[in-house]
């Protein structure tokens, strides 16, 4: 079995609110759509850093995270992007 793609549609959750309480326009929501390794295992989402700069994120706080060759790793944790 080979690995899994999918394409996802990544977006500000803080742009979303905004634009419902009308303080931006819905064409200034910002969100990017990338095409995405499935991993079925996965807790979180791992972003690049390009994307979290595209989306304006901010960063809520750092986490030990094990990946998959088993070490850990201190992450990063943004904050909230709805995902679809």
């Amino acid at each position: 079995m080979g690995t899994v793609y999918t394409d996802i549609k990544l977006t500000k959750i803080k742009d979303i609110t905004l634009s419902q309480s009308g303080y931006i326009k819905e064409n200034e929501v910002r969100e990017v759509n990338v095409n995405a390794v499935v991993d079925t295992g996965a807790e979180t989402l791992c972003i690049t850093e390009n994307i979290f700069i595209k989306l304006g994120l901010g960063m809520e706080r750092q986490k030990m995270a094990k990946v998959a060759d088993g070490r850990f790793s201190t992450c990063l944790v943004s904050t909230p992007i709805k995902i679809q």
